[in-house]
């Protein structure tokens, strides 16, 4: 999913057009706005796609500097991952959660939400893992240091 061609710039519905470019199979390609892609998916059960717009619309919101709707979307995103169990996805959404709450100065909130996707990462044995731990390790982290 894009906005505008760039992620995070504001248009359509305050948060910016959406145009369905192959992400998401089964969905039509007539979806232009985040809101009509998020029915389009929940109307054909796409779980994945319907997260996949809360997080593009909570990222939308986080730049536009609405925190709070930010993570309002981003726990919706959240919700739908866990409920149909992608692990790596619900990895990234948490890890645009923190983001959200080291912006607010929330910096106990945003380590605490690093730490749960760092946890995820290293259980799938994602490299991303190794780049999240130096995040949090540059932050002051000591407990995500390896092999404790």
């Amino acid at each position: 999913m894009r906005l505008n061609g760039n992620r995070g710039v504001a248009g359509d519905e305050r948060v910016g057009a959406v145009r369905a470019e192959g992400q998401h199979p089964g969905l039509p390609e007539s979806t232009t706005t985040i809101a009509d892609e998020q029915r389009a998916a929940r109307v054909a059960g796409h779980d994945r796609g319907e997260a996949a717009s809360w997080d593009s619309l909570g990222y939308t919101h986080h730049r536009l500097g609405e925190t709070n709707e930010a993570l309002d979307c981003y726990r919706q995103a959240l919700k739908l991952h866990r409920t149909v169990g992608h692990r790596y996805d619900e990895a990234y959404v948490l890890i645009h959660i923190g983001e959200a709450h080291a912006a607010t100065g929330e910096d106990h909130l945003a380590a605490e939400t690093w730490r749960a996707a760092l946890a995820i990462l290293t259980e799938l044995d994602h490299p991303d893992a190794e780049p999240l731990r130096a995040r949090l390790q540059a932050a002051g982290d000591r407990s995500t240091a390896p092999n404790r």
